[in-house]
């Protein structure tokens, strides 16, 4: 993990580039992170913020129980 800016606090991530195009994901897309407790652990759900992306894979599966939160905009790029 690298720090997102050098005045920052916040760490930056790499989305596999195969998820990123599944999920439309491009450079500035806003992401959204939910922390859920499940078997004795914190599971991180990620989303992507704005119009509903639903690949055709993951269609049946419900929603999570809880929206995420709205977080600092997540930076997507092709490795």
């Amino acid at each position: 993990m690298v720090l997102a800016q050098s005045e920052s606090k916040s760490l930056r991530t790499t989305i596999p580039a195969a998820i990123a195009r599944q999920f439309d994901i491009k450079e500035g897309s806003e992401l959204g992170w939910d922390i859920q407790p499940r078997d004795n652990r914190l599971i991180i759900v990620v989303a992507p913020l704005g119009p509903e992306v639903v690949p055709e894979a993951k269609a049946a599966t419900p929603p999570p129980p809880s929206a995420p939160r709205r977080a600092d905009k997540g930076k997507a790029r092709d490795d």
